[in-house]
């Protein structure tokens, strides 16, 4: 009963936020201290969401929950040195397993000393830079939700939602075309203090305007022209993944932009994460924005090859109602698991956003 509370309290909560983000767009406070150069923000992200799921022959089931419900702080502390960080509550209120969910816990914590654009040094709970879905940020997604396979690393190497602690270099050359990412992170150190550190590293090529923040975009809706190329490792003992990934958007006629994502992982756990076998993953996403409109509809396919053969694969469609950008939406989808060829799920889902940030 109490998460039921809590969850309607949290339902609550991003309806008069979404009031207040319709009216205003801004953060929930902002501090400034012109003369060291200082800025705090403080802000909500919040995902109220209604499902049903229908599993094999079995009656479908239904759920309204919080998706996401984040609390975000940012600022610079100097005009070098900077954070962000933020909690995250998911699944408020869905069932699962019989049990209502109510787990609050830190979802990131990043410090940036930007030596230059081309030096930047970063400690904390960290994304692993394994591919550009999964370093994506959940307030600008195209779609309902992630790929289903950009975090298949993250329980194994007991990392959360593909975060993890370490450190990282992080830098933009060539004009802030090219950046690279170089990480030393836990792994599975936490459960195996002899285990070697894990490595990851990722280089992009920006051909149009560069991204040099800690997350990446996954729609503007036309306000920039992006064509992203990268790819990434991540090592640690005998496990290793590798990625290759591409993003592409651009503004169209009268104010609409196309949309276009493509991420190929390979995850191989060897000796060292025998619960990870050796599978090969894909994501394709694609979708359209009618500017003037504030609407859009998208598609998200992603398959999943495992090395002893079994095949599963993912599609969604949808459609966004793009009120005030990210910052206040409503997105609808309709998707499909297939397992060994034959239909294993169908989830219809609809989901508001408030980011007031």
């Amino acid at each position: 009963m109490r998460s039921q509370n809590l969850s309607t309290t949290a339902l609550a909560l991003s309806l008069v936020t979404l009031g207040s983000s319709l009216a205003a767009a801004q953060p929930l406070l902002t501090l400034k201290d012109p003369q060291r150069e200082a800025t705090v923000v403080v802000g909500l992200l919040s995902q109220p969401t209604v499902a049903w799921e229908k599993v094999g022959d079995a009656d479908g089931s239904g759920s309204v929950y919080v998706r996401r419900l984040r609390i975000i702080g940012a600022g610079n502390i100097t005009r070098k040195l900077k954070f962000f960080l933020d909690s995250d509550t998911p699944n408020l209120g869905r069932e699962m397993s019989g049990v209502r969910q109510h787990v609050t816990y830190l979802q990131d914590l990043v410090v940036t000393y930007a030596f230059k654009d081309e030096i930047q040094v970063e400690g904390g709970l960290l994304l692993v830079p394994e591919s550009y879905n999964s370093l994506q940020s959940a307030a600008s997604l195209l779609t309902v939700g992630y790929g289903p396979y950009s975090f298949v690393s993250s329980a194994p190497t007991t990392s959360k939602i593909g975060r993890d602690q370490g450190v990282q270099l992080r830098g933009y050359l060539a004009g802030k075309h090219l950046e690279y990412r170089v990480a030393a992170l836990r792994g599975i150190r936490e459960i195996d203090p002899h285990a070697a550190v894990r490595t990851a590293a990722r280089v992009a090529w920006h051909v149009f305007e560069p991204q040099t923040g800690l997350f990446y975009a996954g729609t503007t809706q036309g306000q920039k022209k992006l064509l992203v190329l990268g790819a990434s490792v991540d090592r640690q003992d005998g496990y290793g993944s590798s990625a290759v990934d591409a993003f592409y958007e651009r503004p169209v006629r009268d104010r609409d932009a196309l949309t276009c994502q493509l991420d190929v992982i390979h995850y191989d756990g060897g000796a060292t994460l025998r619960q990870l076998p050796r599978q090969n993953t894909w994501l394709l996403e694609t979708g359209y924005t009618w500017g003037r409109r504030r609407l859009g509809a998208f598609a998200q396919a992603a398959g999943q090859h495992l090395a002893g053969g079994t095949r599963t694969t993912h599609w969604q469609v949808g459609g966004a109602w793009w009120l005030r950008g990210h910052r206040a939406n409503l997105k609808a989808g309709v998707g499909r698991v297939t397992r060994g060829g034959s239909s294993t799920s169908t989830q219809v889902s609809l989901q508001t956003q408030v980011f007031a940030f």
